[in-house]
Protein backbone atom coordinates (compact mmCIF):
# COMPACT_ATOMS: atom_id res chain seq x y z
CA UNK A 1 0.00 0.00 0.00
CA UNK A 2 1.70 3.07 -1.35
CA UNK A 3 2.56 5.63 1.89
CA UNK A 4 -0.16 8.47 2.28
CA UNK A 5 1.55 11.88 2.67
CA UNK A 6 -1.11 14.16 3.44
CA UNK A 7 -4.37 14.68 5.66
CA UNK A 8 -7.06 15.62 3.59
CA UNK A 9 -10.69 17.58 4.53
CA UNK A 10 -14.07 18.87 1.91
CA UNK A 11 -16.90 20.81 2.54
CA UNK A 12 -19.33 21.83 0.05
CA UNK A 13 -20.14 25.62 -1.02
CA UNK A 14 -23.31 26.78 -1.70
CA UNK A 15 -21.46 29.49 -4.26
CA UNK A 16 -20.91 28.77 -8.03
CA UNK A 17 -17.20 28.08 -8.74
CA UNK A 18 -16.64 32.02 -9.95
CA UNK A 19 -17.37 33.20 -6.35
CA UNK A 20 -15.13 30.46 -4.51
CA UNK A 21 -12.05 31.35 -6.74
CA UNK A 22 -12.27 34.89 -5.67
CA UNK A 23 -12.94 34.19 -2.27
CA UNK A 24 -10.07 31.66 -2.09
CA UNK A 25 -7.91 34.68 -3.00
CA UNK A 26 -9.58 36.95 -0.67
CA UNK A 27 -8.21 34.89 2.58
CA UNK A 28 -4.72 35.87 2.19
CA UNK A 29 -6.17 39.66 2.39
CA UNK A 30 -7.65 39.31 5.88
CA UNK A 31 -5.44 36.52 7.48
CA UNK A 32 -1.38 36.70 8.28
CA UNK A 33 -1.07 33.44 8.78
CA UNK A 34 -2.35 32.10 5.26
CA UNK A 35 -0.44 32.95 1.84
CA UNK A 36 -0.81 31.93 -1.44
CA UNK A 37 1.84 30.10 -3.43
CA UNK A 38 0.70 29.32 -6.53
CA UNK A 39 -1.81 27.86 -8.77
CA UNK A 40 -1.12 24.10 -10.87
CA UNK A 41 -3.24 24.73 -13.70
CA UNK A 42 -2.65 21.06 -14.92
CA UNK A 43 -4.51 19.28 -11.80
CA UNK A 44 -6.11 22.63 -11.25
CA UNK A 45 -5.36 23.21 -7.51
CA UNK A 46 -3.60 26.49 -5.80
CA UNK A 47 -1.39 25.98 -3.23
CA UNK A 48 -1.57 28.34 0.11
CA UNK A 49 0.78 28.13 2.91
CA UNK A 50 -0.16 28.39 6.89
CA UNK A 51 2.05 29.26 9.48
CA UNK A 52 1.08 28.54 13.19
CA UNK A 53 2.18 31.04 16.05
CA UNK A 54 4.78 28.56 17.47
CA UNK A 55 6.39 28.47 13.78
CA UNK A 56 5.23 25.54 12.02
CA UNK A 57 4.15 25.55 8.31
CA UNK A 58 2.18 23.67 6.45
CA UNK A 59 0.78 23.57 2.59
CA UNK A 60 -2.71 23.38 1.84
CA UNK A 61 -3.07 22.75 -1.47
CA UNK A 62 -7.38 23.13 -2.93
CA UNK A 63 -9.12 22.15 -5.50
CA UNK A 64 -12.77 22.38 -6.28
CA UNK A 65 -15.35 20.69 -8.73
CA UNK A 66 -18.38 22.35 -9.64
CA UNK A 67 -21.90 20.86 -9.05
CA UNK A 68 -24.24 22.70 -10.15
CA UNK A 69 -24.95 26.39 -10.56
CA UNK A 70 -25.28 26.91 -6.65
CA UNK A 71 -22.96 24.34 -5.49
CA UNK A 72 -19.54 23.66 -5.12
CA UNK A 73 -17.46 21.04 -3.61
CA UNK A 74 -13.95 22.04 -2.14
CA UNK A 75 -11.50 19.70 -1.48
CA UNK A 76 -8.26 20.60 0.71
CA UNK A 77 -4.93 18.32 1.48
CA UNK A 78 -2.79 19.49 4.05
CA UNK A 79 1.17 18.37 4.07
CA UNK A 80 4.08 19.37 5.89
CA UNK A 81 6.77 21.82 3.76
CA UNK A 82 9.24 18.69 3.90
CA UNK A 83 6.10 16.24 2.24
CA UNK A 84 6.31 14.38 5.95
CA UNK A 85 3.19 13.77 7.44
CA UNK A 86 1.11 11.57 9.43
CA UNK A 87 -2.02 9.95 9.84
CA UNK A 88 -3.32 11.83 12.55
CA UNK A 89 -1.38 15.27 13.24
CA UNK A 90 -3.01 18.18 15.29
CA UNK A 91 -1.18 20.62 13.37
CA UNK A 92 -2.46 20.11 10.02
CA UNK A 93 -5.88 19.13 11.78
CA UNK A 94 -5.86 22.44 13.04
CA UNK A 95 -4.40 24.08 10.04
CA UNK A 96 -7.37 22.22 7.84
CA UNK A 97 -9.93 23.90 10.26
CA UNK A 98 -8.64 27.12 10.20
CA UNK A 99 -8.39 27.15 6.28
CA UNK A 100 -11.79 25.85 5.99
CA UNK A 101 -13.59 28.31 8.34
CA UNK A 102 -11.06 30.77 6.44
CA UNK A 103 -12.74 29.97 3.42
CA UNK A 104 -16.82 30.12 4.87
CA UNK A 105 -16.12 33.69 6.04
CA UNK A 106 -14.94 34.57 2.58
CA UNK A 107 -17.79 33.25 0.90
CA UNK A 108 -20.21 34.94 3.21
CA UNK A 109 -18.22 37.81 3.01
CA UNK A 110 -18.40 38.74 6.88
CA UNK A 111 -14.83 38.37 8.17
CA UNK A 112 -15.51 38.82 11.67
CA UNK A 113 -17.19 35.21 11.55
CA UNK A 114 -13.36 33.50 11.16
CA UNK A 115 -11.60 32.80 14.69
CA UNK A 116 -8.66 30.53 14.39
CA UNK A 117 -8.01 28.09 16.48
CA UNK A 118 -4.88 26.91 18.13
CA UNK A 119 -3.80 23.16 17.63
CA UNK A 120 -4.98 20.91 20.43
CA UNK A 121 -2.14 19.50 22.82
CA UNK A 122 -2.31 15.70 22.93
CA UNK A 123 -1.82 15.63 27.38
CA UNK A 124 -3.51 12.34 27.61
CA UNK A 125 -1.80 10.62 24.45
CA UNK A 126 1.65 11.93 25.72
CA UNK A 127 0.60 10.71 29.61
CA UNK A 128 -0.51 7.66 27.98
CA UNK A 129 2.55 7.16 25.88
CA UNK A 130 4.63 7.66 28.91
CA UNK A 131 3.03 5.11 30.94
CA UNK A 132 3.57 2.62 28.12
CA UNK A 133 7.57 3.60 28.27
CA UNK A 134 7.80 3.25 31.90
CA UNK A 135 6.05 -0.01 32.00
CA UNK A 136 8.27 -1.32 28.81
CA UNK A 137 11.39 -0.24 30.81
CA UNK A 138 10.11 -1.98 33.70
CA UNK A 139 9.68 -5.55 31.75
CA UNK A 140 13.23 -5.07 30.06
CA UNK A 141 14.55 -4.79 33.89
CA UNK A 142 12.98 -8.26 34.65
CA UNK A 143 13.92 -9.88 31.48
CA UNK A 144 17.10 -8.97 32.36
CA UNK A 145 17.62 -10.50 35.78
CA UNK A 146 16.13 -13.75 34.07
CA UNK A 147 18.76 -14.02 31.23
CA UNK A 148 21.42 -13.24 33.89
Amino acid sequence: MPRQNFISQDFFAQAPEKQVKSALMEIPAFENAISFVRENTLVQSWRFRYEHTDGKAQYIDVSFMHLNDGHTHITMHGSYENGHSFYKDRYLSSALKNFESAAKAALHGSVKEYVPERPRHGGMQQLLQYAVMILSSAGIVFLWKKIW
